[in-house]
């Protein structure tokens, strides 16, 4: 009979569309609904698809049971949606009690669909309508958990009625438990019927929501593990960006997702089912079924006190910030067993200053080493801070010029209230407030040594500046390369902790001048934790003191760089290999906060010389160019810096 009727739909009209086809496209459309949780996403999405098809601004209202409300919620349609007590799974409907109880006429309606039959309206629809469901923030519902381990969802049995059984005996279900819980899973029983009996850790079986079980997913925790349901069928049909993995056995291949011509919008998400021999559940492999559990594993934090849960917003930073160290291109160092000393040309004051170069002053430093407690921005030396250096040099060459001169200024996200406030507070030292462009560095995350995210406070995770190298892609963000200052030849990076550093400074215009690609101002010096400039086989290269440079090498790395115009917008679109530098940083526990050892990651400039084909050196007098301000005490301690401020100002006084 089944066969007959088939064969006569395939060459009938299509009834549903029949009708839409003779209603206006603001049709009043009323459908009842009162089939099961999965259907929503396979059955109601492509029908209401269908019917915006054919009435684009029609007006749908819906009447539907209390225990698929939630679900509807997830639809990303303008529906107007009724709950009914009078429906019931499985039972006959009253539609004009129903209707009365509701307060509608059935007047008020163009057509109205009491049984709808997706299975036939909307089969060969489907394949041009992908099912996705809109999971939003206000849907969370935290459920406490009192557990630091990683979650596994268990679907113990759906009660959804078929032909033939759908769910795995118990017997299997006490295996998969004994061996989730070996693996160092939390075991939580979902769903409905509790009176089947199970050894998982937590029984929530009619005690969450639909959102609340969902919530839990999204906790970070990844594991579910279930029969062919309307639970798997909105996780899998649910448009996030989360590394679920969904683990379904199957009795018939040929229901549910399975038999859906679309996938899931997830491309984090990991589904492995398994069909049972015989189309019964009860000969599948208890091994097969644990096979593709994935290892057990926390949400990658650095916490110590284990009872500490993450709120909803925290957990989606941790999802954000393990998505993007996983795709960082680590550097790694090269062997550059031919290198030599480069060509230079050596340079004596006075320096002379050029309007054709923009500074960027990188001032992203936290100070730590200082022991500050704020930017090392403002730190002072000699009564001014550092910042206040640099402003009196833009200031100088100013008035030098007769012209008011530009400096970009990086700051990090934490930097930038801090060092506004002081900038204001100093009425910019004289300049005016559009002589210093600040723009604000991204950042990533801080990891522990065994790559465990930190928190910064219980709400949000460590995050640090992404490095040097991301300059001229921050300036490529922020518009500078659409509207191009024309006089601008290129720039020059002053890292701020050297206030003796010479800004606007002319040999890189000249170098520009002559087609090269990038100007290094360098510094003969023989000490160890200085990166040297070395000529290799494949060009000139900056290699890092924490590589064991070559002690035959004798020009330092001043951080002191320019860059054309060119090139530098060349730059802003390279992707930059991470390095790694050990920090201290303050880190919440879980319910304190201590000193921890971090991994930050960050990109650095001179990894940009690679792409150079000219690069021009030159070498100054250290005591003219180079003092940075590192550490409290020592060569590059505080008052190593006070002296060689005091000493450049005695020089340009009695000159």
């Amino acid at each position: 009979m089944g066969h007959l009727r088939n064969i006569w739909r395939s060459v009938t009209p299509n009834p549903f569309t029949q009708k839409l086809k003779k209603q206006n496209s603001q049709a009043k459309i009323l459908l009842f609904w009162n089939r099961g949780l999965g259907d929503i996403p396979l059955e109601l999405y492509p029908l209401i698809k269908t019917i915006y098809k054919y009435c684009p601004m029609a007006e749908i209202s819906v009447i539907t049971r209390k225990d698929l409300i939630e679900g509807f919620y997830l639809l990303d349609f303008s529906l107007k949606i009724y709950e009914s007590p009078r429906l019931i799974r499985k039972q006959e409907e009253r539609y004009d009690l129903i209707l009365e109880d509701l307060g509608l006429i059935q007047e008020d309606f163009n057509l109205i669909f009491n049984r709808p039959d997706p299975a036939y309206w909307v089969k060969k629809e489907k394949k041009h309508f992908a099912p996705k469901l809109s999971w939003k923030s206000s849907f969370y519902k935290s459920y406490p958990i009192d557990t630091a381990k990683p979650l596994a969802l268990l679907h113990i049995h759906s009660e959804t009625v078929y032909g033939f059984e759908k769910n795995l005996p118990s017997t299997t279900w006490e295996f998969i438990i004994e061996d989730l819980k070996a693996k160092g899973y939390f075991t939580i029983a979902i769903g409905h019927s509790p009176q089947i009996k199970t050894a998982c850790d937590l029984d929530l079986r009619g005690k969450t929501s639909l959102f609340e079980f969902l919530s839990l997913m999204h906790d970070g925790k990844c594991l579910f593990i279930g029969p062919d349901s309307g639970l798997l069928n909105i996780l899998y049909y649910l448009d996030v960006q989360k590394p679920w993995h969904l683990i379904s056995f199957w009795a018939n291949p040929r229901v549910g997702l399975l038999n859906y011509p679309a996938t899931t919008f997830n491309k984090k998400l990991i589904h492995k089912y398994y069909l049972a021999p015989l189309e019964n559940l009860s000969l599948l492999s208890k091994d097969t079924l644990l096979e593709s559990v994935p290892p057990s594993k926390g949400n990658g934090l650095f916490i110590k006190n284990g009872s500490f849960k993450p709120s909803f917003e925290l957990e989606e930073q941790i999802e954000r910030a393990m998505n993007a160290l996983q795709s960082l291109p680590f550097y790694e160092p090269k062997n550059l067993e031919k290198i030599s000393n480069p060509d230079v040309s050596f340079i004596k004051e006075p320096f002379e200053i050029d309007p054709r170069i923009r500074p960027i002053i990188v001032a992203g430093g936290q100070g730590t080493r200082l022991g500050a407690g704020f930017p090392k921005a403002l730190f002072e030396i000699n009564g001014t801070s550092l910042i206040g250096h640099f402003c009196a040099k833009i200031k100088e060459a100013s008035f030098q010029l007769n012209q008011k001169l530009q400096a970009f200024l990086i700051v990090s996200p934490d930097g930038f209230e801090p060092i506004k406030k002081h900038l204001e507070e100093k009425n910019f030292f004289d300049l005016d407030s559009d002589q210093l462009i600040v723009l604000i560095q991204d950042e990533l995350p801080l990891v522990t040594l065994d790559d465990k995210l930190v928190l910064k406070n219980k709400e949000s995770i460590h995050l640090g500046p992404n490095g040097n190298g991301e300059i001229f892609h921050l300036l490529d963000k922020n518009g500078f390369f659409e509207n191009p200052d024309d006089s601008i030849l290129g720039f020059e990076i002053i890292p701020i902790d050297n206030p003796i550093a010479p800004l606007f400074f002319k040999d890189h215009v000249l170098n520009f001048l002559n087609d090269y690609e990038v100007s290094i101002l360098a510094t003969a010096s023989n000490q160890k934790n200085l990166g040297k400039i070395a000529q290799t086989k494949n060009g000139i290269r900056i290699i890092e003191y924490t590589e064991n440079p070559n002690t035959d090498l004798q020009y330092a790395n001043t951080g002191l760089l320019g860059f054309s115009y060119e090139f530098a917008k060349k730059c802003s679109r390279l992707k930059l290999p991470i390095h790694t530098a050990l920090k201290n940083y303050s880190c919440f526990t879980g319910d304190d906060y201590e000193m921890v050892n971090v991994k930050k990651y960050e990109t650095f400039i001179f990894d940009l010389l690679f792409y150079a084909h000219k690069i021009g050196i030159q070498v100054a007098e250290s005591s003219k160019i180079f003092q940075p301000l590192k550490e409290k005490e020592g060569l590059y301690g505080i008052k190593a810096c006070q002296q060689a401020i005091e000493a450049l100002a005695s020089d340009k006084f009695l000159n």
